[in-house]
């Protein structure tokens, strides 16, 4: 029997992800037990910054981005069973995961970014906008919190920061078509968008990234 692990904290996401995942074990035909994983300590000792995420069979964690062996890190260093049965166990495995990684990356799917809503128009002078989209609960948002804190208040006269807290009020987030949490979108002042990022995300990389933007940043608060 396979066992198939969903990290995440309950939310929305985690829910379709584990619906989709018995959708494709079922499909596959593979006697499967699935197990949601929820607290925080285990969710990190997968290596895992983003959820929801889904692990199968012996061989490793989807991510986004692929597969990752939390064993050995890299696919060709999984050594086959030796005997005619172990391999077909082994390739029901790769084949779960695989499946597991698809259902994933078909339920990330989302509209065009340059869809997501420009910054609501305020009476504040126009300033280019950093938009957080996460939730409390969520790790790398809560590594993401201080940061957020820090560069309003020392970077306040040059771009304004602004967190939506997707879990609590989902709606809020629903129009800016985010796949992952947490996820950061750059705005120009005029309110178009001019990059997005997924994951967590430091202070350095951010100020880089509006440098690269075209954001002076040389005179602070």
């Amino acid at each position: 029997m396979k066992k198939i692990q969903v990290l995440g904290m309950s939310c929305a996401k985690c829910k379709v992800l584990a619906t989709n995942a018995e959708t494709a074990a079922k499909a596959l035909g593979i006697e499967y037990e699935l197990a949601k994983v929820t607290e925080i300590n285990q969710i990190q000792s997968f290596g895992v910054m983003l959820t929801p995420r889904v692990g199968g069979g012996r061989y490793g964690v989807v991510r986004r981005q692929g597969l990752e062996c939390r064993r050995d890190r890299k696919a060709h260093q999984v050594k086959p069973a030796r005997n005619r049965r172990g391999n077909r166990n082994m390739k029901k495995d790769i084949w779960l995961v695989a499946a597991l990684a698809s259902v994933w990356l078909l339920a990330a799917i989302a509209t065009d970014a340059t869809n997501a809503p420009p910054p609501a128009a305020g009476t504040k002078p126009a300033l280019p906008k950093l938009v957080d989209l996460g939730a409390g609960k969520c790790i790398p948002c809560r590594m993401m919190v201080p940061i957020l804190e820090d560069l309003k208040k020392n970077y306040a006269n040059k771009f304004r920061v602004e967190f939506i807290d997707v879990w609590k009020n989902p709606d809020a987030g629903k129009p800016y078509k985010i796949n992952l949490i947490p996820t950061q979108i750059f705005y120009a002042a005029n309110g178009k968008e001019l990059f997005r990022h997924e994951g967590f995300f430091g202070k350095d990389d951010i100020l880089a990234k509006w440098k690269e933007l075209g954001v002076d940043l040389s005179t602070t608060k």
